[in-house]
């Protein structure tokens, strides 16, 4: 049985140590069993983006109702379904070519922009830049 989510480690504590190492100097981190915590329980908005863009190579932050999670990485099995999905909609949409998205905003529920990453986009396969 593989643990939940809630039991395995969020991130390494080598990775936890260069993440605190580079935080705003406001933002105070704290590694508990394997999670990463908030001193204080909420980071605002403005201090997640700037933690989240000095992040070591490897993790990924999110923001959720103000508080800081770490995104699990991609694993094989993600990578799978991804590549299934992918064939599926490929003989469904001859037409469409995926490719790599620039950066967009996103907007949160406070109304503030937060920079994001798409993982690509369907374009026709006439349009340019596709």
């Amino acid at each position: 049985m593989t643990p939940s989510t809630a039991q395995r480690p969020q991130m390494s504590a080598e990775d936890f140590e260069e993440l605190a190492r580079r935080a705003p100097h406001n933002v105070e981190l704290e590694f508990i069993n394997g999670r990463l915590y908030v001193k204080g329980d909420r980071i605002s908005v403005e201090d997640f983006e700037e933690l989240a863009q000095r992040a070591p190579e490897g993790v990924k932050l999110e923001l959720i109702d103000g508080k800081l999670e770490v995104k699990p990485l991609p694993d094989q099995r993600h990578r799978g379904i991804v590549m299934w999905l992918l064939r599926l909609f490929v003989q469904l949409r001859p037409e469409l070519a995926l490719s790599g998205a620039e950066p967009q905003d996103r907007r949160v529920s406070q109304g503030a922009r937060l920079r994001g990453r798409s993982a690509g986009a369907a374009r026709p396969l006439h349009c340019p830049g596709g």
